[in-house]
């Protein structure tokens, strides 16, 4: 039994130090390659491809798409546009080459860019406030990738070694234990000489290991909520405010997964609204100021005209209710795109019912 335990012991050794390079130089190009390609988002969607941050929030007046696209880049000349280009490169290289971008194609995407604009198609899309925003719509196969493999090379052949330690500490040599569990039960199953009982054990030890990491999953996958409170407090005859969470009532809201507050003061004829909403991973916050139309014993309401449509918001402070409907005007300015979604009316709800009391964003 003895001689036996050595072998299995020294089996689980040799598979363990041939498998544990191999799983580190795995788990590091997979940390570098989701870093990447989850950090390199921001270029993408402000120079590559701004259609793709939702709703277009990212897309800034010095995106290159946008700027390649305004009538006065092609009023400059070539040696204009191309210094335009160098500078706007240099402006995003510091951050890109942490992303794996190599230099050299990057730069020359930019001054191919600059040089062949008038060749590619100009789109226009949507942005947040119902206007437009115009930008060149580059092909997919043209835009720079990163380039995982030189950067996993680069940590190795670096100085930048002295940043795989920490990962070394902290995730390799639980990985490394795992590893050696593994291999070891693998080698305790496929001996026949050790008792039944022994199986047993293990058995029930890994059964254990993998619920304890069901629930860990469980757990973290749960939806981020907003606060579930919701209120309308007043106080004298000055001050209403309202906390909650906009949840759609006839169509989808963009953003289920809010939280806003509206402060409104009657002396000043004005509701100042904060409001955060969760994009995927990103945390916007807005503020808008309300001129009150109209203010008695039992609601305030607020009618508001943009360039697009009209808002009107009703805070019922007898009946503890918040209700807005935006209705685009009509006809609509051919800038606007409002018109193509109707009427579109919203409540503030508390976030549990929002997100789990109903469908996720729509009222039922």
């Amino acid at each position: 039994m003895i001689g036996q335990t050595k072998k299995i012991l020294l089996t689980v050794l040799i598979a363990t130090l041939v498998l544990t390079p191999i799983a580190f130089v795995s788990l590091i190009y997979w940390m570098v390659a989701t870093a990447s390609t989850e950090g390199s988002d921001w270029l993408v969607t402000k120079h590559f491809d701004p259609s793709s941050a939702g709703f277009l929030m990212s897309v800034q007046d010095d995106s290159w798409a946008v700027t390649l696209a305004t009538p006065e880049f092609a009023t400059l000349s070539e040696k204009e546009r191309l210094a335009l280009a160098k500078d706007t490169f240099n402006g995003v290289w510091s951050m890109a080459e942490g992303y794996g971008y190599v230099k050299s194609e990057l730069e020359q995407w930019f001054m191919d860019t600059a040089k062949n604009f008038s060749s590619y198609p100009i789109k226009k899309a949507k942005l947040m406030n119902n206007s437009f925003m115009t930008f060149l719509e580059f092909t997919s196969g043209s835009i720079p990738k990163p380039n995982i493999l030189a950067t996993v090379l680069k940590m190795f052949t670096s100085n930048s070694v002295s940043a795989i330690l920490p990962i070394f500490l902290w995730v390799a040599i639980p990985a490394i234990v795992l590893l050696f569990l593994l291999v070891g039960v693998a080698s305790v199953f496929l001996t026949k000489e050790l008792p039944v009982l022994y199986k047993i054990i293990v058995a029930g030890l890994i059964v254990a290991m993998v619920f304890e990491g069901w629930l860990i999953k469980v757990v973290s996958s749960k939806k981020i909520i907003p606060s579930g409170f919701f209120n309308v407090f007043t106080f004298g005859d000055n001050y209403v405010s309202a906390t909650g969470t906009w949840r759609g009532v006839n169509q989808k809201i963009a953003y289920p997964v809010n939280a806003a507050k509206i402060e409104c003061f009657k002396d000043q004829r004005i509701c100042r609204e904060a409001n955060a909403e969760l994009a995927d991973s990103a945390l916007m916050v807005n503020t808008t100021e309300w001129q009150i139309t109209s203010w008695d014993d039992k609601e305030i309401t607020i009618d508001h005209q943009s360039k697009c449509n009209t808002t009107k918001m009703v805070i019922n402070f007898k009946d503890k209710a918040v209700t807005q409907i935006r209705t685009p005007i009509d006809p609509q300015p051919e800038d606007c795109m409002a018109g193509k979604e109707g009427k579109f009316i919203t409540e503030m709800v508390d976030g549990f019912e929002a997100i789990y009391g109903k469908k996720f964003g729509v009222k039922k």
